[in-house]
């Protein structure tokens, strides 16, 4: 049987990219399309070259399936330390049996062979399928793990803690900067409002975006000021009041996080009927 170097460069290309894109994303990473990409090349022309230039050994083979992961992920991820590198190569072993698992399981329920580019694209489909439902069962349990996180906001000398409930369905962003938007209860951050803008929440005219403006004018608050649109919160194409803090920490059960570019959005409203919370945080936030 001939076996064509280019087409094996390629669907290992292909492959090994899609690996790394799983791991950044199975590690709510950014993805860098330039870095995967390069990583998935740099992995493929190193597979070539071992079954071009090396005699097949099983031991070999792992120890070199494991240089190549390694690799790929320090290209593509810049691991922060050493317990995060090892934890996205554990990943990638995972995310490649996957994927080496449903390849092989339709290369016998189908009968389509093994180099065939409609196994490749319905094996790379189904790997992303079974890929991002598990995102989801992880991010649930998560989410369970951490259901509140107590957050203290800081605008220069002052301070202020919270409750905050972690909620995946939340994920507004200021449309300025994109800056993620903690909302907290009036009650909960007013002592960090001027006397002027906490009066007029105090007689539901946080609307008036003029008036809020006009009062708070002249003070180190009106720099800070938001406006975040949104689309819940028991309102349809609403305006949110926010501002703009020094830094926010949010204590997990593993560590405490600093932010500085987060957004304050005011919510004039309880957030939760038995107190237990007083703000919302995306999962971001605390990933």
């Amino acid at each position: 049987m001939e076996i064509y170097a280019d087409v094996i460069l390629l669907v290992n290309f292909i492959m090994n990219s899609f690996i790394l894109w799983a791991i950044v994303k199975l590690f709510r990473q950014k993805p860098k399309y330039l870095r995967i990409l390069s990583g998935g090349l740099l992995m493929a022309l190193m597979y070539v070259g071992t079954i071009i230039l090396i005699p097949f050994n099983w031991g070999l083979s792992i120890a070199i399936s494991f240089v190549m992961i390694a690799i790929g992920i320090l290209i593509a991820l810049r691991p922060k330390n050493v317990k995060s590198f090892f934890s996205q190569i554990f990943v990638g072993y995972l995310c490649s049996f996957t994927l080496g698992g449903l390849g092989m399981t339709l290369f016998y329920n189908t009968g389509m062979p093994s180099g065939s580019w409609r196994l490749l694209v319905i094996c790379i489909i189904s790997a992303y399928v079974v890929i991002k439902f598990g995102m989801r069962v992880i991010e649930k349990i998560t989410i369970k793990k951490q259901m509140l996180c107590p957050i203290t906001i800081y605008i220069g000398e002052d301070a202020l803690s919270l409750q905050a409930l972690v909620d995946t369905g939340h994920t507004l962003h200021d449309p300025l900067n994109n800056a993620p938007v903690i909302i907290a209860e009036f009650e909960s951050v007013k002592e960090l409002l001027p006397s002027d803008v906490r009066l007029m929440f105090y007689e539901q005219q946080e609307n008036d975006l003029s008036g809020l403006l006009s009062a708070s004018v002249g003070s180190q608050f009106y720099e800070r000021i938001r406006m975040i649109p949104f689309v819940s919160l028991g309102l349809s194409n609403g305006m949110l009041i926010g501002f703009r803090p020094d830094k926010v920490a949010l204590i997990t059960s593993e560590k405490e996080l600093l932010r500085e570019d987060v957004v304050i959005g005011i919510y004039n409203r309880k957030l939760s009927g038995d107190g237990r919370y007083q703000g919302l945080i995306g999962p971001e936030l605390v990933a």
